[in-house]
């Protein structure tokens, strides 16, 4: 992997962290507080590995 590589997966790191400030309406199951675009971002890719085995489509999740 060339250094051009590594810089952009950093910077694309560095960007996703953002997500953690974005607060949403949603409120959390049993909280009263609100889930923020990380929380809910993580949440789903996690729902989309387990379930992936129910689509009707191949998924391909990336390395």
């Amino acid at each position: 992997m060339d250094l051009t590589e590594v810089l952009k997966q950093i910077e694309f790191i560095k960007e996703i962290d953002k997500l953690k400030y974005i607060q949403r309406r949603t409120k959390l199951i049993n909280s009263d507080r609100n889930e923020n675009d990380a929380e809910h971002s993580w949440h789903l890719a996690v729902m989309a590995v387990i379930l992936a085995g129910h689509s009707n489509e191949k998924l391909i999740f990336l390395k």
